[in-house]
């Protein structure tokens, strides 16, 4: 059987005025400002005492397909809030960027409790194309510098911004609400990393600045914080890193230990000092590769740890330490850390790691001696001076020369034996003159020790010949010639 439903006039017209009104609408008026895509980079960023920045940035446009037309006191209005951070720039509107800075008109309020800028829209704003669609669509971006720390990064993450974005009034019934906000935060980290060469392990410390930490404690006077492990061949590497958001290219951060001069079998006071910005307490650890092979693994190296590294308020620890005898006297390496009780390597939650490439003193255990028999001495005219009760010691088994810089000669000009004597033959040219004799010992063991010296100044007087002198009164004697010796001034006849 079937069934016939008919439509009055009335209903018919009723449908067709419907019908063309959802057409009409269909191509009226599409309006859809839009914000969307916040970020926040890098993330995390630096706290603020390493001058922490970053860029925020953000899409804006309009995703519908009719013109967003400028129309007086009906301007789509960007409200950009700024959280824990202000523009980085002395002129907060010279932080502003993006493709899209231009078509708005900016002012920033820095009220301490707003930090927010406006930007109130200063042009058409196109409508979606999809020939262009990047017409319609542009960015906003704000140069960042932290101002509060984010508490932690397992706490809520506040460093960032949000965008709150105020459509024109005739967009009202045309415009999708659920894409007029957008935000982006992170929080702040830092970390410090060891210098060392790569074989002595890697080392990492966070640094603990953030509002709710109770440890930021460093050794020194600084820290500085780096992106990853610096190795390098002179323990350096941090120094000449520059990541801490400020200007200045590398920063010498490692100022916590002061290096006595260190020599095999000594014992020495090595000060390390520490500050202690926030917190309780810490462990001080500390390392010296005595064997120069490269890591801090052997018998000896841990030079402290334990409840004897206990440091509790700012200061100077004073850690003695006796250098090894067979200590290297190449180049090696040391490594101090302040925190929990940690191995040379590997990560901890607060402190900081101090690499230093430091240099051991060669000693000469055994030294050679010589001692002469005296140190000076004066002979007259071409008289041979002889200089007895001479001796030699210590590592040396010979002299290994005697020179002189006189006229005459020396003899011997090598002595194989202790006790010796040598001999000095004067020249006439000596006469009126001092000698200089110098003797000096092999150095059988080689450096560091040295060839012992030592010098004799021998003064060599001239002769005053016989004279005879005639008396003028008759003295009663025996027959005969008369005649007195004279001696001058120095001895000599």
């Amino acid at each position: 059987m079937k069934t016939t439903f008919k439509t009055s006039p009335m209903k018919k017209l009723l449908l067709t005025l419907s019908m063309a009104l959802i057409v009409i609408l269909s191509n009226a008026q599409s309006y859809n400002p839009l914000v969307k895509e916040g970020t926040v980079s890098p993330a995390p960023m630096l706290p603020v005492e390493f001058h922490g920045t970053g860029l925020l940035s953000f899409g804006v446009g309009n995703s519908g397909s009719t013109p967003l037309h400028l129309q007086l006191n009906q301007e789509m209005v960007l409200i950009i809030s700024l959280s824990d951070g202000t523009p980085n720039n002395v002129d907060p509107i010279a932080a502003l960027g993006g493709t899209w800075l231009d078509k708005f008109d900016w002012t920033y309020n820095s009220d301490p409790l707003i930090r927010t800028y406006t930007g109130t829209q200063n042009q058409e704003i196109p409508g979606f194309d999809a020939g262009d669609p990047e017409a319609s669509y542009g960015t906003i971006t704000i140069d960042y510098a932290v101002f509060r720390n984010t508490p932690t990064q397992a706490g809520t993450i506040s460093n960032g911004f949000n965008v709150n974005l105020s459509p024109p009034d005739y967009t009202n019934g045309f415009n999708t609400t659920n894409d007029d906000a957008v935000s982006s935060y992170t929080y702040v980290e830092a970390f410090d990393y060891g210098d060392a060469p790569i074989s002595y392990g890697e080392a990492v410390h966070e640094i603990n600045v953030s509002g709710a930490s109770v440890n930021y404690i460093y050794l020194g006077t600084s820290v500085d914080p780096e992106s990853s492990y610096q190795a390098s061949s002179d323990a350096l590497g941090d120094d000449s890193n520059d990541t801490d958001g400020d200007t200045t290219s590398g920063e010498n951060d490692e100022n916590g230990v002061t290096f006595p001069l260190l020599t095999p079998g000594a014992t020495v006071i090595i000060p390390v000092s520490a500050t202690i910005e926030s917190g309780s307490f810490a462990f001080l650890n500390a390392w010296i590769d005595w064997t120069g092979d490269g890591d801090f693994d052997d018998a000896g190296e841990q030079i402290t740890s334990g409840p004897g590294s206990f440091i509790a308020s700012t200061g100077t620890t004073s850690l003695s330490v006796t250098v090894p005898l067979d200590a290297t006297t190449v180049p090696t390496f040391a490594r101090f850390r302040i925190g929990n009780p940690v191995g040379s390597s590997g990560p901890d939650t607060f402190g900081e790691v101090e690499d230093y490439q430091i240099t051991i003193a060669a000693t000469c255990i055994n030294p050679p001696t010589v001692v002469l028999g005296s140190s000076s001495g004066s002979t007259c005219g071409l008289t041979v001076k002889t200089v007895t009760g001479n001796t030699f010691g210590g590592s040396a088994t010979s002299i290994v020369s005697i020179t002189e810089n006189g006229a005459g000669s020396v003899s011997p000009t090598l002595v194989g034996s202790s006790p010796f004597d040598f001999t000095y033959t004067p020249a006439t040219g000596d006469f009126g003159n001092t000698v200089i004799i110098t003797v000096t010992t092999d150095n059988p063991l080689g450096a560091p020790c040295e060839a012992a010296t030592a010098t004799y100044s021998l003064t060599v007087y001239p002769v005053t010949p016989d004279q005879t002198i005639e008396l003028d009164t008759c003295i009663e004697a025996e027959a005969g010639t008369v005649t007195e010796t004279l001696t001058n001034t120095f001895g000599c006849e």
